[in-house]
């Protein structure tokens, strides 16, 4: 047999009453240092972190609901040169051309900018983070020179054409070449069927006047095996690059 006893009975309490509550302290102590935790959880570009939060907090930089797509587009564009202006995208190039060589700075710094507006992100990122990399990593030393300073400070607004229709960013599964004509001393860009074109340039729409083009190499071949930026109206005819364009 079980017996079923009160747990709630105490010493000088009837079963069933509860303990008076103690009156809460109106300014406890705190368990923690909460501002010295704050700082910490921030990591190691912790200065980063605040400057961007202070950016990203101003109104210039926030999304204003209801505008159109083609006034929202302009408007972060233009947001673009603001970044530019406070020097907020520059953290990862090179010292020699105004940067910081500071790739860390740089991911936590662009982190921030979603409390803004994600559009400014996600257009940000393009331009520097995947754009302008891509030439920061891929290119040379004559590419740095060449196309590093537009791109920096926005002369030259850029795309990423890496990704084709049949096979999202699987870069092995690239089928667009890129032939070098040595007599033209171009490179003529083929998507030779239409699972290989590229429909999902970001930047391409409007603004793009550069391109990072991924490609496989043509044949002849005659060049080193190098990314190529291509100049040229990103905007115009189709968003994707059309069997034999020639640039």
């Amino acid at each position: 047999m079980t017996d079923v006893v009160d747990r709630t009975a105490r010493k000088g309490l009837r079963p069933g009453s509860a303990p008076a509550a103690k009156p809460l302290d109106e300014n406890p102590t705190p368990a923690v240092d909460v501002e010295a935790l704050g700082r910490q959880l921030l990591g190691k570009w912790a200065d980063v972190r605040l400057q961007a939060r202070q950016l990203a907090a101003r109104p210039e930089l926030h999304k204003i609901e209801g505008l159109t797509h083609t006034d929202h587009r302009a408007r972060v564009f233009g947001q673009l040169k603001y970044l530019v202006d406070h020097e907020a995208v520059h953290r990862a190039f090179p010292s020699e051309l105004g940067g910081s060589d500071d790739h860390g700075g740089n991911i936590a710094g662009f982190e921030e900018l979603v409390v803004a507006d994600p559009s400014l992100q996600i257009k940000a990122g393009v331009q520097w983070g995947l754009f302008g990399s891509a030439v920061m990593h891929l290119g040379t030393a004559e590419h740095h020179a060449k196309w590093l300073p537009g791109i920096m400070n926005l002369d030259i607004p850029g795309c990423f054409a890496m990704t084709e229709t049949g096979h999202g960013s699987d870069v092995a599964s690239i089928a667009t070449t890129a032939t070098y004509d040595p007599a033209a001393e171009e490179f003529i860009i083929h998507t030779p069927f239409r699972a290989a074109w590229k429909d999902y340039i970001g930047n391409a729409a409007n603004d793009g006047l550069g391109a990072v083009v991924f490609a496989q190499p043509g044949h002849p071949r005659r060049e080193p095996r190098r990314p190529r930026v291509l100049r040229g109206p990103a905007g115009s005819g189709h968003q994707g690059i059309p069997p034999g364009h020639r640039r």
